[in-house]
């Protein structure tokens, strides 16, 4: 690999674009890489670090964990490091990818091992090849101190156990922003951040696109959605949003960052405190996780339908402000339920009782209409009128244990659709009244 190819991002400006068209070349089959950059001020700051890291230290002071929400350039970033540090110093790296491939049941691997400039590369390399290849580079440079172990793309599932477990003791790389240390680990976290609007605006005018605004309303901080066919992004974001499920969604609008491998990072991004100070990058306390594409907030309003705020044992009040919210919502409830019924024919109730508490799952009340008995507390409630948009409920103290934050709904289908479902005891009158009545939806929590 020619040292030309490989630029010093130290050498290059911010908000400037660099051509790196033929290491894109020589990179095509192994993984691939862009043809330029855009070089934004998150970036250099983390080049930065990498630099004084492994760079005249041997070993480096570090294991770094490059760690980041998905399509912000981390494989990028790692991949020109391995090939920086391989030409312009000299390192022998043994550099794993996993690629992801559609229509693949397992990903592919593939592997370049660096002598300094000289590079054999493997396109295809399966687990087993990887662990003796390994073995093999390992044991040719174990005196060697500029002897490096990367990893791009692996989540930490990968490498737990099996043929990949090699990767505990690697010196770099670069993974999901669920990573999560153990207590025994070497490793150190580096925080790869999302792309602000401002960054991806500066971005888009070098290389001259127009509609910044409506694509990243659905991008969010990756470059990689962004620069999607607009038709493609937009019909991406719509599927990952119906595929969010009810605990996906809380844990998205509260910037929970639990949920290992729920898909949660491809909505959700990982941004830092303050860009300017290099300690923010390697302090998981400055890191900030939101969501920050407004489609997919609007998206997730409309599944969350209604919130309800309780605070120390104080009155609280729900509205819900939308028409389309209650429509969702059955929409959502149809696609759940085991005969066919149009969502106009649905009806909701809030399921509260005369003494201002929800109807709890596990109550008696409850139990009856699992068996298609409707008792006079059911009636009251199916008595009252039907959520619309504009409905506001109001409430005095907390809910009682168990409904702390949920709204519970009783749900009201025609007879004529239950079918084979109906319950056997239960009377025709009673049917018409209490269709659907097994359960009680939490819209919340």
């Amino acid at each position: 690999m020619p040292q030309t190819s490989v630029v010093d991002l130290n050498d290059v400006g911010e908000g400037e674009v660099q051509s790196t068209a033929e290491l894109s070349q020589l990179l095509q089959l192994y993984g691939g890489f862009p043809s330029s950059l855009f070089v934004r001020q998150e970036v250099k700051m983390v080049w930065g670090i990498l630099c004084n890291n492994y760079i005249g230290s041997s070993p480096p002071n570090n294991a770094y964990v490059l760690v980041g929400s998905p399509g912000v350039g981390k494989s990028a970033l790692l991949v020109l490091f391995c090939c920086y540090l391989a030409t312009h110093h000299d390192y022998n790296i043994y550099l794993a990818r996993s690629l992801k491939h559609a229509g693949r049941t397992s990903s592919p691997h593939v592997l370049l091992c660096f002598r300094g400039k000289e590079v054999t590369a493997y396109p295809d390399c399966r687990p087993h090849h990887m662990e003796a290849l390994w073995a093999t580079f390992r044991t040719e440079h174990v005196h060697n101190l500029k002897f490096l172990i990367v990893g791009d793309g692996y989540r930490q599932a990968n490498f737990e156990s099996g043929q990949l477990d090699f990767f505990n003791t690697c010196n770099l790389l670069s993974t999901s922003a669920q990573y999560r240390l153990t207590e025994d680990s070497n490793h150190k976290l580096l925080g790869v951040p999302a792309w602000s609007f401002q960054s991806i605006q500066a971005m888009a005018r070098a290389f001259g696109t127009l509609e910044v605004d409506e694509l990243y309303a659905y991008s969010g901080g990756s470059v990689r959605a962004f620069t999607r066919d607009p038709f493609d992004l937009k019909m991406r974001t719509i599927l990952q949003c119906n595929s969010v499920t009810a605990h996906t969604s809380v844990a998205l609008r509260e910037c929970i960052s639990g949920l290992l491998d729920q898909g949660i990072d491809i909505m959700r991004r990982l941004f830092i405190c303050n860009v300017n100070r290099e300690e923010s990058y390697v302090n998981p306390n400055r890191w900030l996780y939101c969501v920050d594409s407004t489609i997919v907030l609007k998206e997730l309003a409309a599944k969350a339908t209604l919130e309800s705020f309780v605070n120390n044992g104080r009155d609280f009040a729900i509205e819900i402000n939308n028409t389309d919210y209650v429509q969702t919502l059955k929409e959502l409830l149809v696609q759940q339920m085991e005969y066919t019924v149009h969502p106009d024919d649905l009806k909701l109730i809030l399921a509260k009782n005369d003494d201002d508490n929800w109807l709890q799952q596990n109550s008696g009340v409850v139990e009856a209409l699992k068996r298609g008995v409707a008792t006079n507390v059911v009636k009251k409630v199916l008595a009252k009128p039907q959520m619309i948009g504009s409905y506001e409920i109001r409430a005095l103290g907390v809910p009682t244990e168990g409904s702390r934050g949920n709204i519970h709904v009783l749900v009201v289908v025609p007879p004529k659709e239950w079918g084979d479902v109906r319950p056997s005891k239960a009377r025709e009158g009673e049917v018409q009244s209490t269709a659907e009545l097994s359960q009680l939806l939490q819209l919340y929590g």
